[in-house]
């Protein structure tokens, strides 16, 4: 509420003039959700100290006002490209086999893409309970391997989820990478993921190699989830299928495709068609 002194009003109690002045003033500088956010921590002062707020905040104007900015000034989302099959043998094609930082990468990139991990999965996370260890491979077969995460961003009852990874007929078998990069080990670390310090490889260390073996490309480390939940579905999964291999709850997988959009009219047929086969009326 800077901006009220300059207009010699008062900030407090805010009046719905006030906030008005505050909403424009703030207009184009900011988006309206982040506009709303101030509102809300402009709000939560007000009850701790015991100011009438909601009558200003709800008036039908500052209402009025908001979804105005949200109109004149739209927030445009600009995706990040998705890792495709060709990145991943861009990448493979630039690695140091003797260098085990790079082994590293490979294989949790492989784990990304093909396991539809996060970034965060695999890397060091603040709470060093959730960083991957050696102990949570498991069952590592001529089918594939299975990971073992204690949680995960979608699991906060920390009831665990096994993340089975097929082995491959090809130079992009996630489970030859990590069965090379486990051989290539002289330490008794019991993380699963390090770089060539033996400290633990970070999400900040991850993407920089990214950008070294992908530069000018518009990617991040969620462009593997991306990719991966692309591939799968131009293998022919549906919409269920990948949400059990994305560990999604939602539809919220969909956000994920990157694909032609006749793939993704095709999963939103197959959609309707499993819902009418159960017997739900479906209004479209």
């Amino acid at each position: 509420m800077e901006c009220s002194y300059n207009y010699h009003v008062e900030p407090f109690p805010p009046t719905e003039n006030s906030l008005g002045m505050w909403i424009s003033h703030l207009a184009g500088s900011c988006t309206a959700n982040t506009i709303a956010n101030y509102l809300s921590a402009l709000g939560d002062y007000c009850r701790m100290n015991g100011y009438d707020y909601n009558t200003s905040r709800m008036a039908p104007r500052i209402k009025s006002m908001l979804r105005g900015v949200a109109n004149m000034f739209p927030h445009i989302t600009v995706r990040k490209s998705p890792i495709t099959v060709t990145h991943l043998h861009q990448i493979r094609n630039q690695l140091d086999a003797t260098n085990i930082e790079h082994a590293t990468f490979w294989a949790m990139s492989l784990c990304a893409f093909f396991g539809l991990m996060r970034l965060g999965e695999l890397t060091l996370h603040t709470d060093i309970r959730r960083t991957l260890k050696k102990a949570h491979l498991q069952n590592i077969t001529a089918q594939g391997i299975t990971i073992y995460l204690q949680t995960s961003k979608t699991d906060s009852q920390w009831n665990g989820n096994h993340i089975f990874i097929p082995k491959l007929p090809s130079v992009l078998c996630p489970v030859t990478a990590i069965t090379n990069m486990l051989t290539m080990r002289y330490d008794d670390i019991q993380t699963l993921f390090i770089m060539n310090n033996t400290q633990t490889f970070t999400r900040e260390r991850f993407i920089t190699l990214l950008r070294l073996f992908i530069p000018n490309a518009n990617i991040s480390g969620h462009s593997f989830r991306a990719g991966g939940a692309t591939w799968a579905a131009q293998l022919g999964m549906n919409e269920l299928e990948i949400c059990r291999l994305g560990r999604w709850s939602s539809e919220a997988f969909r956000s994920y495709l990157r694909c032609h959009p006749m793939l993704q009219y095709m999963l939103h047929y197959d959609h309707y068609y499993q819902r009418y086969q159960q017997g739900v009326r479906v209004n479209r």
